[in-house]
């Protein structure tokens, strides 16, 4: 795609900001209608980049999270402590609804 190409025309603009409810100035759709194009553009010489040769490292990996433990706590009294309300073992809030 060259400098020139362009993809999406002033009218495609048009018809998506009718589609989805918006009002644009005649200047919104022509900077729109640039923009959209400059991003195309961009996205096109991106596909053209060849990766195979940067896919250097270890791929047999498949998971490198840690597995997951429970541990309990002996804090729950002190953290409750600080709360301004509680009742029980629960941190008290005001209703929302």
């Amino acid at each position: 795609m060259n400098k020139e190409e362009k993809l999406i025309k002033k009218e495609d603009v048009e018809h998506l900001s009718e589609f989805i409810r918006l009002s644009l100035t005649e200047e919104e759709k022509i900077c729109l209608t640039e923009e959209l194009n400059n991003i195309f553009r961009y996205v096109s010489q991106i596909s053209e980049v060849e990766v195979k040769s940067a896919m250097t490292g270890d791929m047999s990996i498949i998971n490198v999270l840690r597995t997951d433990t429970v541990k309990t706590s002996d804090k729950a009294e002190e953290i409750l402590s600080l709360a301004p309300d509680k009742k029980d073992d629960f941190f008290k809030v005001p209703r929302i609804i």
